[in-house]
């Protein structure tokens, strides 16, 4: 097979998940590491698809994305613990579902079609959330987020915390940005909020950010990543900034 038609192959693979594997690493970082783990996957005659790695507190995180297409997976997973052992990694699997499934019988108005993340031309439902904190981010707070994005069964796709985006390097804040897949019909409303305790968790993020002092947005992924873009941050407006009631206005 060319490779061409591998190319062919890997693209189909993610058009339906068929076969796609997610594949996590924390650990030390040394060199050598990518180069190890896609050795393995290309020696494999698999598709690497996308490849991230950023250091957190100190730490590796390495994440990647292969289809298995026609080869025995169990094998070359065995593989990777193999070389993660060498590397003294710890790796984590995760194996997206077909997002090919029957959607719900109701039809959702446009209102509530923009709220839940759903398109007309897409089906994806991958959201953006920014954290601000006069202060590191500690693992205490990723923590807490983590257990209400587990409430809701959110899964976290990518974590960025760039140097620059430390307050130890900016003097002024730290910040961090998370994405993230989510399930079908949740709205952002509810997973910054929170919901009933009867229908399901009674907190969101809200509540992890106030206890934290840390400030929130999220949003829905629109695809585009800006590396330099800028954003503002208003903790307070007075009418010096601006005389008019936003409100109002």
């Amino acid at each position: 097979m060319t490779d061409e038609a591998k190319c062919r192959e890997g693209d189909g693979c993610a058009a339906d998940n068929d076969g796609v594997v997610v594949v996590t690493g924390r650990g030390r970082d040394r060199p050598g590491i990518c180069d190890a783990f896609v050795r393995v996957v290309v020696d494999n005659g698999c598709h690497l698809m996308d490849l991230a790695q950023f250091l957190l507190e100190g730490s590796l995180v390495f994440t990647f994305v292969f289809c298995v297409g026609g080869q025995e997976s169990m094998r070359i997973i065995m593989e990777l613990l193999e070389c993660a052992k060498s590397t003294g990694l710890v790796l984590d699997f995760h194996f997206p579902a077909n997002p090919n499934r029957k959607r719900a019988n109701r039809a959702l108005s446009i209102a509530d079609a923009v709220d839940a993340g759903e398109s007309t031309e897409s089906s994806a439902r991958v959201a953006i959330i920014n954290v601000v904190r006069e202060g590191s981010i500690t693992p205490k707070l990723l923590h807490d987020m983590d257990t209400v994005l587990a409430e809701f069964s959110c899964t976290v796709d990518e974590i960025e915390h760039r140097s620059d985006n430390k307050i130890e390097n900016n003097g002024e804040v730290s910040k961090v940005t998370l994405r993230l897949s989510c399930p079908v019909g949740l709205r952002l409303s509810t997973l910054y909020m929170g919901s009933p305790a009867e229908a399901g968790p009674a907190s969101g993020l809200q509540r992890v950010a106030r206890e934290h002092d840390a400030v929130m947005t999220l949003s829905w992924f629109d695809c585009i990543n800006r590396p330099s873009g800028k954003s503002l941050v208003v903790f307070e407006l007075s009418h010096v900034l601006c005389p008019f009631n936003l409100l109002d206005e």
